[in-house]
């Protein structure tokens, strides 16, 4: 347990922070065992998959000048937005949203009882938690519940030290999803609206206090900084809410998801793909890999 608390310390520093399954934890009963949870995706393009994203982007910045940071961060933009997702026909799924269909995701998190910004009743009496994480966790398992294939679905970081006012933190995530006739959108209940991923980068960038803030693209199904997957442990769905750092937020959030319909979300199904699409060879495939020698 002490470890578990000491790797959730690292989260509390941000925010204020091919076929795939339904992870499995949302049909899982709560009692069921931590070993039978973990969630683990197929790598299907620039999955950045390092343990710990505060350990590669040290080992980046002690090589580049702010400059070069600013020149990587901009390429890896680039080759991002330039990757389509795979398409796959399976009459039920698609790899794509509407614009209107990004914009309600954003709606369904400031209108939801767990992740609302204006909830506060999972904060703990030590630390501000900015549960930027938490909101990311919403959006993409809301986005696979109206039947979006994972393909199209990624989380989108931003590592390095950031301060607004008197606030001070060492991360950022949110979910990005492909929208139709537009690519990759990041969706940060933060900012309100979709946002191309230059503009929300753009929004943040400045808060930055060392001029090598990084961008970093993960499969959805990374949790933090730290915890490349969803593990009921790190979520605490096996633990009582007293010892639970997040206070019961991951246990609340799944059980309201396996409760809630998505006609209550205020959400729908998306049309399902047609027309099979392999997907788009990009850069970033080979640029990760030779990068990822990263501990």
């Amino acid at each position: 347990m002490k470890k578990l608390f000491i790797a959730l310390a690292f989260l509390l520093s941000a925010c204020g922070s091919h076929s795939n399954p339904e992870p499995t934890f949302l049909a899982t009963p709560i009692a069921a065992p931590v070993e039978a949870a973990k969630v683990k995706t197929p790598r299907d393009g620039f999955m950045l998959e390092t343990k710990s994203l505060y350990n590669y982007r040290k080992a980046e910045i002690a090589q580049l000048t702010p400059d070069e940071i600013q020149t990587r961060n901009a390429n890896d933009i680039e080759e991002f937005m330039k990757f389509t997702p795979e398409v796959r026909v399976t009459g039920k799924t698609g790899a794509a949203v509407s614009s209107e269909e990004a914009q309600d995701i954003i709606s369904a998190t400031y209108s939801n009882p767990v992740v609302s910004p204006d909830v506060t009743r999972y904060q703990r009496p030590d630390v501000h938690i900015g549960y930027c994480f938490g909101r990311a966790t919403f959006a993409h398992l809301a986005l696979k519940k109206m039947g979006v294939q994972t393909s199209a679905i990624r989380k989108v970081w931003l590592v390095g030290p950031m301060k607004n006012g008197s606030v001070n933190w060492g991360f950022h995530v949110a979910t990005a999803v492909y929208v139709e006739n537009e690519g990759w959108r990041v969706l940060d209940t933060n900012l309100g609206e979709p946002l191309s991923v230059q503009a929300w980068f753009d929004r943040y960038s400045y808060m930055n206090t060392d001029r090598k803030l990084r961008i970093y693209f993960t499969e959805p199904a990374r949790f933090g900084v730290t915890i490349p997957h969803y593990e009921r442990v790190d979520l605490g769905l096996d633990l009582a809410e007293d010892v639970d750092w997040y206070q019961h937020y991951f246990f609340d959030l799944m059980k309201w998801f396996r409760e809630t319909t998505l006609e209550d979300m205020g959400l729908a199904r998306v049309k399902p793909a047609t027309e099979a699409i392999a997907p788009s060879k990009t850069s970033l495939d080979d640029i990760y890999s030779k990068r990822e020698s990263v501990p």
